[in-house]
C-alpha cells in the first residue's frame, strides 16, 4: 500500500504525507530521534494530503494525526476491521465525512478506494 500511495504523490502536483508505511529499520542510525521528529513534520507541513494507515495502534501516528489536524490539512485514515482491533473512538470520532475521513478496508481494495478518494480530491 506505501508504494501505491507514494506513486501517487510523486509528479502529481500534490504532496502527500504518509504515516506509518515507512520501514522503522535503520531509523536510529538515520540521525537520531529529533532529526525524524523534524523531517516528519517538515513533511506535515508541505503535505496536502495526509494518509495513515490506523489498524495498529502507534502513538506516533497519532501524534503525527494530531499534528495534521492543527494544520488543518486533508487526512485519510485507512483501518482493517478484520485485524480483530478496534479503531480508537478518538480517530473514528475525528471523521466529519470531509477533511478528516476514515475508511475501513480489505485488502484487495486499497487500490480502488484510493482511486475514488483521489479523484475527489480539488487539488
Amino acid at each position: 500500500m506505501g508504494d501505491q500511495l507514494r506513486r501517487r504523490g510523486r509528479g502529481s502536483g500534490r504532496g502527500l504525507a504518509l504515516t506509518s508505511f515507512s520501514s522503522s529499520t535503520g531509523e536510529e542510525a538515520a540521525g537520531g530521534d529529533r532529526l525524524i521528529h523534524e523531517r516528519d513534520l517538515a513533511w506535515l507541513q508541505e503535505a496536502d494530503v495526509v494518509v495513515a494507515e490506523v489498524t495498529q495502534p502507534s502513538l506516533g501516528v497519532g501524534y503525527e494525526l494530531g499534528r495534521a489536524v492543527a494544520l488543518n490539512k486533508r487526512i485519510l485514515c485507512l483501518f482493517r476491521p478484520q485485524s480483530g482491533r478496534v479503531l480508537s473512538a478518538m480517530i473514528r470520532g475525528a471523521a466529519d465525512g470531509s477533511r478528516f475521513q476514515v475508511l475501513d478496508y480489505e485488502e484487495g481494495q486499497v487500490e480502488a478506494m484510493l482511486d475514488r478518494y483521489f479523484e475527489g480530491d480539488p487539488s
